[in-house]
């Protein structure tokens, strides 16, 4: 880590706190922070046209990135705001990692105020998988971790 920050030097570690990024101005922030790793991957990820409407009851938030409109979130409030935001936040990573030929994927570890994600390889998933004790701390394919919260 970076000093006393919660910043990784590696680029491919992450703490995404889900209430943040679901609030305005985190989904920038984070993609900000993780821009890194598309950098040191020599892949483009540019941000442009967030878009923002907000009732009552309902939010519909949007982004383009590298040209592409991705939904950050699109529900009525309820409990699981911060997880579709965190899932929607790395299935959009993952489709620009896929869309531009890229091996890694980002996987979430935990989500919540102490969120993790993870980039990988599937080989080195499989090896954290195989070879880490606490499953609990295992980084995630995505849809196992959207079953297990009900998304």
């Amino acid at each position: 880590m970076k000093g006393e920050s919660l910043i990784f030097t590696d680029n491919r570690f992450y703490f995404i706190d889900a209430e943040t990024l679901f609030e305005g101005g985190g989904l920038i922030q984070y993609l900000e922070t993780v821009k890194k790793s598309f950098d040191k991957l020599n892949l483009k990820l540019e941000i442009s046209d967030e878009f923002n409407n907000q009732t009552e009851k309902h939010w519909t938030h949007k982004i383009k990135l590298n040209g592409k409109e991705y939904i950050a979130y699109d529900n009525d409030f309820g409990e699981k705001d911060w997880g579709i935001s965190f899932v929607n936040f790395i299935e959009m990573l993952n489709d620009q990692l896929k869309t531009q030929k890229s091996k890694e994927r980002f996987y979430p570890i935990s989500s919540g105020n102490d969120g993790r994600i993870v980039l990988l390889t599937k080989e080195q998933f499989e090896f954290v998988k195989a070879n880490y004790p606490i499953d609990k701390e295992h980084p995630k394919e995505i849809n196992e971790w959207k079953s297990g919260y009900g998304l």
